[in-house]
């Protein structure tokens, strides 16, 4: 059952619930892997959000920024951070 759920969720994408298989199953080189792939997935959303963030404010501040340009800018953003 457990490798089952860890499968499905490799899958789709869902790295936190395959850590969690592989954690209760024992298997401590695919848990590690996980662990790591998660801290670099989190690193990476940080460096991108901080980017978009800073676009925004400039945007903002010299009035360049569009409505439609903001709302894409957040979807952006609400998609980094869902890893």
């Amino acid at each position: 059952m457990w490798r089952a759920l860890a499968a499905v969720a490799l899958t789709q994408k869902q790295l936190k619930i395959a850590h969690k298989c592989h954690q209760v199953l024992g298997n401590k080189a695919r848990t590690l892997y996980l662990e790591k792939t998660m801290k670099i997935a989190q690193d990476y959303a940080e460096k991108i959000g901080i980017l978009f963030g800073i676009f925004i404010a400039l945007g903002i501040f010299y009035n360049t920024l569009e409505q439609e340009e903001m709302e894409q800018t957040a979807q952006r953003l609400r998609l980094a951070y869902s890893c």
